[in-house]
């Protein structure tokens, strides 16, 4: 007979996906992110513009037509959330808030449900999935016209 801990170990690696192990082995990326906006990234004081510091090019459509795009402002956000500057974070462009704060959370988040014995790939492309992914891009078109509206 098995001892108890070697039957956890064994129920814990049981019928997991390759989407799961992917996921869990990718999830700290979220935490390099924010160690490169806490420390390379000085938040530009603007509310957008601060992904040139990586070698990216200006946004076009602020460039032109002083039009914020979707993305506007969200590395600045990032790197404001970072530097543990909440509320400025949320102020500039609370989809990077939303984002920082979901960097730093799901690591651990996966590892728990993953030593809970969840398949995190299952889950991923479970039938909700779908509704979920919706409600984010609601969020994130609210985030959008809430950053046309604060830039005008």
């Amino acid at each position: 007979m098995a001892s108890p801990g070697s039957l956890w170990i064994e129920g814990v690696r049981a019928g997991r996906t390759r989407l799961h192990w992917l996921l869990l082995a990718l999830s700290p990326a979220g935490w390099v992110m924010l160690a490169v906006g806490r420390f390379v990234l000085v938040p530009d004081p603007s509310g957008h513009a601060t992904h040139v510091q990586l070698g990216l090019a200006p946004c076009l459509p602020m460039q032109r037509w002083g039009i914020p795009c979707p993305a506007c402002g969200l590395t600045t956000s990032v790197a404001h959330f970072a530097h543990g500057e909440w509320w400025s974070s949320l102020l500039v462009q609370p989809l990077g808030f939303a984002l920082g704060a979901l960097a730093l959370a799901l690591p651990l988040v996966l590892l728990v449900a993953h030593l809970r014995g969840a398949d995190i790939g299952r889950r991923v492309i479970d039938p909700r999935t779908p509704r979920v992914l919706g409600a984010a891009l609601g969020f994130a078109t609210l985030c959008w016209i809430y950053k046309l509206v604060a830039t005008r």
